[in-house]
């Protein structure tokens, strides 16, 4: 079963980045979507405090690991990352949230890949 942590929008200064994703409805296709809202928020908050500190391999490597599967255009199933998407929500504390703000650099870092994948960033 999975969190609902994705069930608020994705902000950046105001901007709608990414819209309400209903865990109802989540399916493999869904995946892209998610991979690059974890990496928006991976980026926004780590990049901020991972100076001086290890970055959680726990978190960050299954994240990455998405990511490189969808950019080969590998099949990714969704029951094959539910641990990963509920455990990133878990660790950033997100089902708390009424909207989860991201950082313009974290937007402009993922956006190429985003594109690739047939997100639109707002």
């Amino acid at each position: 079963m999975l969190s609902r942590w994705f069930e608020v929008p994705v902000v950046c200064n105001g901007r709608v980045l990414r819209p309400v994703l209903a865990v109802e409805s989540v399916t493999d296709e869904d995946l892209a979507d998610l991979c690059i809202r974890m990496n928006l928020i991976l980026d926004s908050i780590e990049y901020e405090r991972c100076e001086g500190r290890l970055i959680n391999l726990d978190i960050f490597d299954p994240v990455t690991s998405l990511l490189d599967e969808l950019r080969s255009d590998r099949d990714v199933q969704l029951e094959d990352w539910i641990e990963t998407i509920n455990t990133f929500g878990e660790y950033y504390q997100l089902e708390d949230m009424n909207v989860i703000e991201v950082t313009p650099r974290a937007v402009a870092n993922i956006e190429t890949d985003a594109a690739r994948l047939g997100i639109f960033l707002g």
